[in-house]
């Protein structure tokens, strides 16, 4: 019943955690060893998620939204500044003689801003890209001076055109690694990178069995991350096989997986959402059990603030008050710090003072392993792990 990891410590290829080692997250897709009742193999699709630095967004954005460009523009001021006058005079000829052959030539414009009856100044897009220019004098946002020499071409990251490929990136136009630095929005050729306060989620999801996709091993191996959180899925019967099915869910700097399934789940979500205020059940990626125990767990982490760890033990034991022969193997991550529970199934952890691997089967025949016992909540980081009973009370509940 699904496999799922969770990686925290020094930067690595996303692809490679999927595929360390002889008993590797692929090879549990075919061969798990231990299942324990949950199906016999994991091929309804899979996912990875890692995280990408977020820098500081103004505050007309959302957490997480990079801004390409220099400063931010006050989006108001600009628009008022665009918009006609009242008492402006309307289009009408102007006397060629009000021209004189010695003035300053008028400032290039963008949309209007062009003054009626002045010679045609060159269309000019976003940035100051003049229509009909060369490519190579395609600029950013406003950062182009008048009368400067024309820029190279500047892509998302910095990017120049005919230059080198750049390392992989994520999301925004991020490197994944940490050696982002040199990442800029566009039109700006250098420079210090942006002030970063925390991380967000990219992910890559196929319906698909894993073995048979090959971006597992020629393009998830490009991008490099602190974090990965992965999983396989074996769907329990009845509940649809689709792209987004499959975790990892995320949402912000979290990303979220569930090994087991929960009996009964429509109205034990339905209790659930009421009890715990959570949001609406329609914002599930999917019809299915996992996805909307997504819904209300994030519900708990973001808008009412509940530790991680709180948030977990308060989800178990909710759903097992209402389905209480549950299967309840959480992972949750938020780029520094892996959650999980185990109720039924298998999970084990390795950790290191470098760093820490959570992972329903060991992928090596490592030493370091240490096998979770049943109804715990294990928390991992690099040189840090407790794991403390669940004490859970579910009665006539049997897992």
């Amino acid at each position: 019943m699904c496999r799922h990891l969770g990686y925290v410590g020094p930067p690595l290829a996303v692809g490679e955690i999927l595929t360390r080692g002889p008993h590797s997250l692929r090879t549990q897709s075919w061969a798990p060893r231990d299942m324990r009742g949950g199906g016999t193999i994991n091929a309804d699709g899979f996912g990875v998620a890692w995280w990408v630095p977020a820098p500081t967004a103004p505050e007309d954005h959302g957490a997480g939204v990079i801004w390409h460009g220099g400063h931010t523009p006050d989006v108001i001021d600009a628009a008022r500044e665009d918009r006609p006058r009242p008492n402006a005079p309307g289009p009408g000829p102007i006397d060629p003689g009000e021209l004189n052959a010695n003035d300053p030539a008028p400032p290039t414009a963008g949309s209007g801003r062009q003054d009626v009856g002045e010679p045609a100044s060159p269309a000019v897009g976003l940035g100051g890209h003049k229509v009909g220019e060369p490519a190579s004098a395609t600029v950013g946002l406003g950062r182009q001076k008048p009368g400067e020499p024309a820029s190279p071409a500047v892509g998302l990251g910095g990017q120049k055109a005919g230059g080198a490929a750049s390392p992989a990136v994520g999301s925004g136009g991020r490197e994944v690694d940490e050696s982002a630095s040199a990442a800029v929005g566009p039109g700006v050729s250098g420079g210090p990178e942006p002030a970063h306060t925390a991380s967000v989620t990219s992910r890559y999801r196929n319906a698909a069995p894993i073995w048979t996709d090959p971006a597992v091993d020629e393009v998830l191996p490009q991008i490099r991350s602190r974090a990965v959180v992965a999983a396989l899925r074996s769907a329990t019967v009845g509940l649809p096989l689709e792209r987004a099915a499959c975790a990892p869910f995320t949402h912000g700097r979290w990303a979220f997986s569930h090994n087991g399934a929960i009996p009964g789940w429509r109205d034990t979500f339905t209790t659930l959402a009421a009890k715990f205020e959570s949001p609406s059940l329609l914002e599930a990626e999917s019809l299915t059990d996992s996805a909307m125990l997504w819904v209300i767990l994030r519900g708990l982490l973001e808008e009412k603030s509940v530790a991680a760890d709180a948030a977990l033990r308060q989800v178990v034991a909710g759903v097992l008050e209402h389905s209480p022969t549950a299967r309840l193997n959480l992972l949750l991550g938020d780029g520094e710090t892996l959650w999980a529970t185990t109720w039924h199934h298998s999970l084990s952890v390795l950790v290191t003072d470098e760093f820490a691997v959570v992972a329903s089967e060991p992928y090596d025949d490592d030493e370091r392993w240490r096998p979770i016992a049943d109804r715990q909540l294990v928390v991992a980081g690099p040189g840090r792990v407790t794991v403390e009973p669940l004490d859970i009370d579910t009665g006539r509940a049997t897992s």
